[in-house]
């Protein structure tokens, strides 16, 4: 994650991206040899606004 365009002290935009992987139901994530079933990745942009 991300912050930028700083005004008067405030950061106003964010942007970033989130990884995962998803396993099988008898798979053990923390066991480096299981194999993930899919992978996904999100990025993501937002700016402050001003609520009137």
């Amino acid at each position: 994650m991300a912050f930028g365009d700083e005004k008067r002290g405030k950061f106003q935009a964010v942007s970033g991206s989130l990884f995962g992987e998803t396993f099988a139901p008898d798979e053990n994530p923390l066991d480096p040899a299981s194999s993930a079933t899919s992978a996904f990745r999100f990025t993501f942009t937002g700016q402050r606004v001003k609520p009137d």
